[in-house]
Formats: C-alpha cells, sequence, structure tokens
C-alpha cells in the first residue's frame, strides 16, 4: 500500500482524539451515573453527544473499522448504563411510594389498635 498523504495522517489523528475523548466522556458518564449524580452525568452527556456528532460529520465518507468498533463498544456501554439507571428509577419509585404510603399505615394500624391507655394527669404508670 503506498504511504498516506500528510492531510490523511492528520485525519486519522483528529478521528483518534474525537474517539478517545468520547471513550474518556463515556467512563466519566458511567462513574457519575454510578455515584447518583444525574445533573452531572447529563452534562457530561452533552459533551459526548457533540463530540459524536462532530466524528460523523468529519467522516461523510463513513467511519473506519477502529471508530464503527468504538462506536459498537459505546453502543453496549449505553444499554448497560440505561439499564443501570432504569433499576435506580424502579428503585427510588418503590420507596417513594413507601414512603407515601407510611401516613395511611399509621392511621390505619391507630384505628386496629383502638385506644391506648389513658394516663390521668398526676398519676403514674405501672
Amino acid at each position: 500500500s503506498s504511504p498516506r498523504p500528510p492531510t490523511a495522517w492528520a485525519e486519522v489523528a483528529a478521528v483518534t482524539d474525537l474517539l478517545d475523548r468520547i471513550l474518556a466522556l463515556t467512563a466519566a458518564i458511567e462513574g457519575h451515573v454510578d455515584a447518583g449524580d444525574w445533573p452531572g452525568a447529563a452534562a457530561l452527556d452533552r459533551d459526548r453527544r457533540a463530540l459524536l456528532a462532530e466524528l460523523l460529520a468529519t467522516q461523510p465518507q463513513g467511519l473506519d473499522a477502529r471508530a464503527r468498533g468504538v462506536l459498537e463498544e459505546l453502543l453496549a456501554r449505553h444499554r448497560a448504563t440505561v439499564a443501570h439507571v432504569a433499576a435506580e428509577r424502579d428503585a427510588l419509585g418503590g420507596a417513594l411510594r413507601a414512603l407515601n404510603s407510611a401516613p395511611a399505615a399509621v392511621q390505619a394500624y391507630s384505628r386496629a389498635a383502638g385506644p391506648g391507655p389513658r394516663v390521668l394527669a398526676g398519676s403514674e404508670l405501672p
């Protein structure tokens, strides 16, 4: 094969840099999600989406094998992150439902238990 012209090497370097930055942002997003920092993860995801758009815009002839491999890895990691977020959302929803039902449970228990012993002022409990 013939050597690539300098502009082709520059394009490869630019694509490699974009892919590395996208992968670094993906790892950071996963860290924020694991820590429950949803706003931080969302901000980084916006940055990553911008880099992905830039990557696709710089490759009108199509992505090379490395870029396609990285995008496949990103898709798998994105799906895992979405599943993790959905599980967290479901757990938080369950906790919220439990908290919302607590006052009704206390009232139901109080009604079922009936009035407790009454203590007159000045008297002591046995």
